[in-house]
Order: structure tokens, then C-alpha cells, then sequence
């Protein structure tokens, strides 16, 4: 809910992702229309490609919006960060 509301700011934005969002049917379709900066949590080089992206669009003046919520665990306890 938080992504779509944002689309109602009077400013520019991008958010980031992890890539095997993208594989969803629809979701991915339209995270890949709206150019999403994808993150490769497990490849270092993505990370850094990934850092190096955010970098350039702020230079631009624009947003980056990040939703750290992580991985779930199957009984709901807090995992521990990577």
C-alpha cells in the first residue's frame, strides 16, 4: 500500500527492490515499466551496481524510497539481519 500511495507525491521518486520481485506475473511487468532499481541481495557486484544507481538518481534531485521489511520467518520471529 505504501508503494501506491506514493504515486499521489508532486515529486519524482524510485524505489528499490529485490530482483525476484520481478518474476511475479503482473507486479514484475509493471515494477519493469516504471524502472524499479532492483537489488540482488546474494551477488556483492548488484549490490554495489545497485548502490552506485541510487548515487546517480539522487543526483538528479530525485527520491529513493526503501522498504526494508526483510525476509519472513515461518512463526512470525524477527530473523536476524543480513
Amino acid at each position: 500500500m505504501d508503494i501506491f500511495s506514493s504515486y499521489h507525491l508532486n515529486r519524482p521518486f524510485k524505489f528499490v527492490s529485490k530482483a525476484s520481485i520481478l518474476k511475479f506475473p503482473v507486479v514484475g511487468t509493471v515494477m519493469k515499466l516504471s524502472k524499479v532499481i532492483t537489488l540482488d541481495r546474494e551477488d556483492k557486484r548488484s549490490q554495489m551496481a545497485t548502490f552506485r544507481h541510487c548515487v546517480d538518481v539522487l543526483k538528479k534531485d530525485t527520491s529513493i524510497f526503501i522498504f526494508p521489511e526483510g525476509t519472513r520467518s515461518p512463526d512470525g520471529s524477527l530473523l536476524e539481519f543480513k
